[in-house]
């Protein structure tokens, strides 16, 4: 009975406050409410301008303040010039950098634009470079060298010297600031331009080296030029191509060209053993640009040709013998079968190999040679208890 009256107390107390709790939020709710009515129906204050008259200035009493307006002028605007009237280049030139001029060539110059021709002819000049000698003076040309100058059309000049220049000089082309163009605008600034004419064909190295000895017989001969003789093209393809290199004594082989500058002879056969050989290079050869051979070989200025030694035979030694010495019961008509340390000529060979009976009577027989060994066959049957001799001579 206490515990039905105790949690009917319990729910009573929560009733009350929980209407406590709702009679609070609706108060402030409605003052919330009467504040922004309020503040809605306020009137809004309004300015309303008063036009004042302002006496002029000198009448105003020392003691009042008078604000005037601030006006903001315009700066004055600078005049900054345009860019006038681009200077006359040159687009391009001939020989180009890293060319060389030919003797009798021709330099061209071709500016953007038209240009005037008289002022053009009058700023060009080509001077020789300073030249040391041999004594070790230099030399210079103060004055240009002579030629004509040409217009291919209203852009291009051309300067044609009235000679062939030396080969492998230079020279110095300038262009006065002063050339102008069709439209009344100058070059600006100097053009300078150097120029080289086109040299010789040198030998630069070759194979076996002049005057070396000892050389092996089957060596490639090699010739290596600094500029290149012959087009590029497949190695197998070496038809029209020049075979610059003649022999003395004569060799029969094959030539190649290696690359554009070198080439290569393989003799047929093996070189003969301590000969001295000399080979020419044509004289007359010419690179692909048609720039003549210069002589010299290896310090020799005048050369075109060199020459080298082969080596000396080792000493051929005998090897073995068939039938071996003091062999008996040997056949009546045997074959002789003498080996040797290295191949041998098959002359000297024949010349050095002799049969002999024991009362030194010459065997008569065939010979032949084939690489290290040398057969012989008796042309009769020798006698019965015969005695027989064979021996190579020195040589």
């Amino acid at each position: 009975m206490y515990r039905r009256r105790f949690i009917r107390a319990h729910r009573a107390i929560a009733v009350a406050l929980m209407f406590l709790l709702l009679l609070s939020l609706a108060a402030v709710g409605g003052y919330a409410r009467n504040q922004r009515q309020a503040f809605n129906d306020s009137p809004v204050p309004s300015v309303t301008p008063t036009l004042v008259d302002t006496p002029p200035q000198t009448q105003q009493r020392q003691d009042q303040v008078i604000f005037l307006p601030l006006v903001a002028r315009p700066a004055a605007r600078e005049e900054v010039p345009g860019p006038g009237p681009a200077a006359p280049v040159i687009i391009q030139q001939s020989p180009a950098m890293g060319e060389e001029l030919p003797p009798d060539g021709t330099i061209e110059l071709i500016f953007d634009r038209a240009m005037d021709q008289d002022s053009v002819a009058a700023a060009l000049k080509v001077y020789a470079q300073p030249t040391e000698t041999g004594d070790g003076i230099t030399t210079a040309q103060q004055t240009p060298i002579d030629g004509q100058i040409s217009w291919s059309d209203e852009r291009t000049v051309q300067f044609q010297p009235d000679g062939a220049l030396p080969r492998a000089s230079t020279y110095r082309l300038l262009l006065d600031d002063q050339a102008r163009a069709a439209d009344g605008q100058t070059l600006g600034s100097i053009y300078d331009m150097d120029l080289i004419t086109s040299g010789y064909l040198h030998i630069s190295q070759v194979i076996p080296a002049p005057e070396s000895r000892d050389i092996a017989r089957d060596t490639v001969i090699t010739v290596i030029f600094d500029r290149p003789v012959v087009p590029l093209r497949v190695v197998e393809d070496q038809t029209n191509l020049p075979h610059p290199l003649s022999f003395e004594p004569a060799l029969t082989g094959s030539g190649m060209w290696v690359n554009t500058s070198i080439y290569t002879f393989q003799p047929d056969q093996r070189l003969a053993a301590n000969t001295t050989y000399t080979v020419q290079v044509d004289p007359n050869l010419q690179d692909v640009q048609g720039n003549p051979l210069q002589p010299g070989i290896d310090g020799d200025a005048n050369a075109t040709s060199w020459s080298f030694t082969t080596l000396l035979p080792p000493e051929v030694t005998v090897e073995g013998v068939v039938p071996t010495a003091d062999a008996t019961l040997v056949e009546l008509t045997p074959r002789i079968e003498v080996a040797l340390n290295q191949p041998v000529d098959h002359h000297s060979a024949v010349a050095s190999f002799q049969l002999q009976t024991a009362n030194g009577q010459p065997v008569d027989g065939s010979i032949a040679v084939r690489d290290t060994h040398l057969f012989s066959h008796p042309r009769r049957n020798w006698h019965l208890t015969s005695s027989i001799k064979s021996s190579l001579r020195p040589g």
